[in-house]
């Protein structure tokens, strides 16, 4: 068994590198973007900035549902106060702190059923996977972003709080179209309450 000293100097060193990778990503964003979709992220940013919510979708083409553009919109004031720091880095920030989320997330929930050693390899199989890393930080993708009330939404429905599972659910229509995969983890849910 681990001491309680152990332990936290355990805690200390994962937290500290997961810490260290997540500032390493934020230099390598500068690195093999694509700038078809960075670019496209940019300018509705500058765009949202410019007309409003109100009337955004009415004026310009955007196939992103609105959780995602308030987003943007942040991002894009950011860019205007903190000129100096390249969009790259900027606009890529949702998708690796999403990635440092589901890490936590990961090594939150599986020490409660695992060892602490298992359940450190698990959270850095994630964070440090090259899959992840190629999407989030250097293509800039955010499909990480969709992913986390998808898998907030499975350890809701572990832990059976149906209440929060809906609320979670209905998270997920404010960023893109991942509510066919985050339907079947609601039904789940809800099946799973009835017979409990």
């Amino acid at each position: 068994m681990i001491s309680k000293n152990t332990e936290k100097r355990f805690y200390l060193i994962f937290f500290s590198f997961l810490l260290a990778v997540l500032f390493l990503r934020f230099y390598l964003s500068q690195y093999l973007t694509l700038y078809s979709d960075l670019n496209t992220f940019v300018s509705w940013g500058k765009k949202l900035s410019k007309v409003g919510f109100t009337d955004f979708y009415v004026t310009y083409w955007c196939d992103y549902m609105p959780g995602y553009l308030y987003i943007l919109w942040i991002l894009n004031k950011l860019q205007l106060v903190f000129t100096n720091i390249p969009k790259e880095i900027l606009f890529k920030l949702p998708a690796n702190i999403a990635d440092l989320v589901l890490a936590l997330l990961i090594f939150y929930n599986l020490k409660k059923f695992i060892s602490l050693r298992k359940t450190v390899f698990f959270s850095l199989l994630f964070f440090l996977n090259p899959a992840v890393l190629v999407n989030s930080t250097f293509w800039g993708q955010i499909d990480t972003l969709h992913l986390l009330p998808i898998v907030i939404s499975a350890f809701v429905c572990i832990k059976k709080k149906k209440f929060s599972l809906r609320s979670v659910f209905c998270n997920c229509f404010f960023y893109k179209t991942t509510i066919p995969s985050c339907f079947s983890i609601n039904i789940f849910g809800e099946y799973f309450s009835l017979f409990r």
